[in-house]
């Protein structure tokens, strides 16, 4: 009964192993050593992923073999192809002895998986057997170690030259693994000599000389030495250095504990972390990183030989550049002509520090000393991004400090910086050096730019600057202004849905920033502030931009430096409202002709033109064509309702044309 029911049992057990066994598990390989491999690696696509030339890459295993492995289910019939990249140009063509057809000319792969794991391959891309060929070796890799254990390492580190690296004394440095030995694997030719010889250092006065039993001569009174190298990577040595064996075994000395700790509250800590550099570890400037202990402490403890004396220096990130300056008081002069730390070890552990990066005791505890640093900006038209302030307590950042608008402008910013330290500034109209001020030679210190720099002195006392005017040594001076009321008629003008601006010197003429209201009919007015006793330039604008600018009559304006004209008017001390003018002229507008013109305004065709335009309208007599800045380039005389103007004189841009009167006939564009 017993054995019954262990049999019934069984059967139970192997068949619900049989009812979830009910896939096999696929792998695909493809031999790719005699084809050129896709930068887009090789994908196999087939019935079991829809097809998809890209969703299936390969894994390389080497020697130009690549795999697929995935999940099929019993006795599945698989149709499938390589490819040498990632899309369908790429495929590779079955040969017909091995494939079906795929419908399409070609032919894929068949596989039936059966009720078995099935490997399939390796064949070779585009081939119904592996590949006959097989690409050999060409180089190996060769591990060379030298001991120099009997050597004072250079602080440049220990390389090897060679007929595999051009012979370059300085390109090849090795690592050190331990006990006085280092090494490096480089890339060699197989079946040929790697010749080559150490270096103490990285320059041709500090090589080996090894002895003619194991070296050859170089024909430079030295020696190489010389390895065959087989068809496998190898591994030379460890020999000692200028020898043909290794070195005589080491005594091992007698280790203390050295514990070492920075300071780094002065510093600017690296990204790269605090590292010790000295004589016990190879001056080597990265291997050996410090902890961070917090409060801007740093430490290591490092086992040296007892009773010897150590040279060493910290260093703020991982590069020689990093290192810190050693004072010549409490350091020993190096063959560089600065300064490393010493230390005479005892023959017990002992700690040394902390001392203050680049400083021969414990750091001070600094606070710094609050500055504020004041500007006056009445005279000049503020930023609408602010006033700034950029200077050695800063890195120069033209963005990194805004002052802050106290009124009646008046800017202020507040730093806090180390006693002790000199401070360069100028102050920025603006968040670019674009805005920067012009600082007089007479309160300024020069820099390296050719110009000045405002400059203090921080102690430990706060310090608030001088309320300076932007650009000078002192105060402001204050200039009284006078209200000045500008006028101008727009008769005869089809008035911009822009508005009309006038733009002057009073705002840096600005053809945009301030608009003209319409008080009544054709007639627009502002009221700005402009200083006393100055001569105002200004023009009016049809619109917000230059190429709408009127065209001032000589006979009533100044040169603008561009072929025009500019509109003036000198102040006094009392608010003057200017007489109204039309636009582009001298004198009020003549409503007789403002009615007459407006009846015969000229219409062109095409507009914009390139090389003829045709004009037509009723006006007959004089004309004058003037540009956008208000030059004259042309004349001539309308006595037709049809006339072509010939514009291949002219250049691009916008013209108007004017009657004698200065009244505008119409506009065209030149392309």
């Amino acid at each position: 009964m017993k054995k019954s029911l262990f049999l019934f049992l069984a059967l139970v057990f192997l068949g619900a192993f049989s009812s979830q066994s009910q896939t096999n598990q696929i792998t695909l390989k493809v031999n790719m050593s005699d084809q050129t491999v896709s930068p887009n690696g090789v994908h196999v696509a087939g019935s079991f992923q829809d097809w998809n030339p890209s969703s299936t890459p390969m894994i390389d295993e080497g020697n130009g073999i690549y795999s697929y492995t995935f999940e099929a289910s019993e006795f599945a019939n698989l149709n499938f192809k390589f490819i040498n990249g990632n899309d369908w140009p790429q495929s590779e063509a079955v040969p017909a002895a091995c494939g079906l057809p795929d419908g399409f000319g070609g032919y894929n792969r068949i596989l039936e998986t059966g009720g078995v794991d099935v490997i399939y391959g390796p064949v070779c891309f585009g081939e119904c057997v592996n590949c006959i060929s097989v690409v050999e070796l060409t180089t190996v890799n060769l591990t060379l170690r030298v001991n120099m254990s009997e050597q004072t390492v250079s602080p440049n580190g220990v390389h090897v030259a060679g007929n595999f690296q051009e012979w370059n004394p300085s390109s090849t440095p090795l690592t050190p693994v331990g006990n006085g030995v280092y090494e490096v694997t480089v890339e060699v030719p197989a079946n040929e000599d790697a010749v080559f010889k150490f270096i103490n250092g990285n320059d041709w006065p500090q090589q080996e000389t090894a002895p003619l039993d194991c070296a050859v001569g170089d024909g430079f009174g030295g020696s190489n030495r010389v390895l065959a190298v087989a068809d496998m990577d190898m591994t030379f040595g460890p020999v000692c250095f200028g020898e043909c064996q290794d070195c005589a075994p080491i005594v091992d000395p007698n280790l203390v504990t050295v514990v070492f700790q920075v300071n780094m509250s002065n510093t600017n800590v690296s990204a790269n972390g605090v590292h010790l550099a000295g004589n016990f570890q190879g001056w080597n400037p990265n291997g050996t990183i410090m902890n961070d202990l917090g409060g801007s402490i740093y430490e290591i403890a490092y086992e040296v030989e007892a009773n010897s004396t150590i040279e060493f220096r910290f260093i703020n990130g991982s590069e020689w550049a990093d290192a810190e300056i050693v004072p010549a008081e409490c350091g020993i002069i190096n063959d560089f002509g600065e300064y490393n730390r010493t230390l005479n070890v005892g023959d017990s552990n002992q700690a040394f520090g902390p001392v203050c990066f680049s400083e021969c005791s414990d750091c001070e505890i600094v606070v710094p000393t609050m500055v504020i640093f004041q500007v006056d900006m009445s005279n000049e038209t503020v930023s609408t991004e602010g006033v700034y302030i950029a200077g050695s307590f800063n890195d120069w950042d033209p963005t990194a400090t805004q002052l802050v608008d106290g009124g009646n402008g008046l800017y202020q910013g507040i730093a806090f910086i180390n006693p002790g330290t000199t401070v360069q500034y100028k102050f920025l109209n603006g968040p670019a050096f674009a805005g920067e001020e012009t600082v007089p030679m007479e309160c300024g210190v020069i820099n390296d730019f050719g110009g000045y720099d405002r400059q203090i002195e921080v102690g430990t006392e706060m310090i608030t600057t001088e309320m300076v005017c932007f650009g000078t040594c002192s105060a402001c001076v204050v200039i009284p202004s006078v209200e000045l009321t500008f006028n101008v008629d727009m008769t005869g003008q089809v008035v911009s849905a822009q508005g009309v601006h006038v733009a002057g010197t009073f705002n840096d003429f600005s053809p945009s920033s301030t608009i003209m209201t319409n008080v009544s009919g054709n007639l627009y007015s502002v009221t700005v502030s402009a200083p006393q006793n100055q001569t105002i330039l200004y023009k009016f604008i049809n619109g917000n931009d230059w190429p709408f600018v009127e065209s001032v009559p000589f006979e009533c304006g100044v040169s603008d430096g561009f072929g025009g004209y500019n509109r003036s008017i000198v102040t006094d001390d009392v608010d003057i409202n200017l007489p109204t003018v039309c636009f582009s002229s001298c004198v009020a507008c003549v409503p007789d002709a403002v009615n007459e013109v407006s009846n015969e305004m000229l219409s062109f065709y095409p507009n914009p033109a390139s090389s003829v335009i045709t004009v037509q309208g009723n006006y007959r007599g004089n004309f004058k064509i003037v540009n956008s800045i208000g030059s004259l380039v042309a004349m001539g005389t309308m006595n037709s309702e049809f006339q072509q103007l010939d514009l291949s004189g002219l250049s691009e841009g916008l013209y108007i044309i004017y009657t004698d009167k200065q009244m505008e006939l119409g506009r065209f564009i030149k392309e």
